[in-house]
């Protein structure tokens, strides 16, 4: 068995999962072998969140917290936002700007 790191995932991978992509459902069941549970920010629980409110999804809603009660929210703190302003000033000065949100906090 292969050993990965934990991974911090992102809005997209998070919303293909739940569309059951293929190869992202087989992607995250091999790493949920590894590490029993998801993480990702607070951030993508914001930006999932806010589309199921505007679609008025409930039921998406309802199982999306329930899911989130049973995996790894990181919140916001201090030194994550620190950090995420490092990485920023850095891709900006080498030209490589990406949006806010998908900084690796």
């Amino acid at each position: 068995m292969s050993f990965t790191a934990k991974t911090l995932l992102d809005s997209d991978t998070l919303s293909y999962y739940f569309k059951k992509y293929p190869k992202v459902v087989t992607q995250a069941q091999n790493y949920l072998q590894q590490h029993q549970i998801f993480t990702f920010s607070a951030i993508t629980r914001f930006e999932l969140l806010r589309g199921m409110k505007v679609r008025k999804a409930t039921a998406q809603l309802k199982y999306f917290n329930l899911f989130c009660g049973q995996n790894e929210v990181i919140e916001l703190n201090d030194q994550i936002i620190i950090r995420a302003a490092d990485i920023y000033a850095d891709l900006h000065k080498r030209g490589l700007l990406i949006m806010d949100a998908d900084i690796p906090l």
